[in-house]
């Protein structure tokens, strides 16, 4: 979805490290070539004893991501990587932060 001028500046603007590389410029960029999604994933009761979740994006390839994990609306971390599959991105189980049922894997990816 390509983003109009007023969003690109709005976010070009909001904090000094989004000014400084024009943060709203590149994702405009990236959302008119059609390189960039974003999603959001619940985990379900299977996933939570599998060793790793594999979330299927859409894009040929996933070049870089932002991850977001949510428990209750809390952030927690997770070791994420990209999926040994194109367009793919890895979440990986461990003993520190297993994934419950219904927390939130989110992620931007281009």
């Amino acid at each position: 979805m390509a983003k109009t001028a007023k969003q690109i500046n709005d976010v070009n603007r909001m904090n000094r490290a989004a000014q400084n590389i024009e943060l709203g410029t590149i994702i405009g960029n990236l959302s008119a070539a059609g390189d960039f999604t974003s999603a959001s994933h619940a985990v379900t009761t299977a996933e939570m004893s599998a060793s790793r979740i594999v979330l299927t994006t859409g894009l040929d390839a996933v070049t870089a991501f932002f991850p977001t994990y949510l428990r209750s609306g809390s952030p927690l971390s997770l070791t994420w990587t990209s999926g040994s599959v194109a367009g793919t991105i890895t979440v990986h189980n461990s003993t520190s932060a297993s994934p419950t049922t219904d927390d939130v894997l989110a992620y931007l990816a281009f």
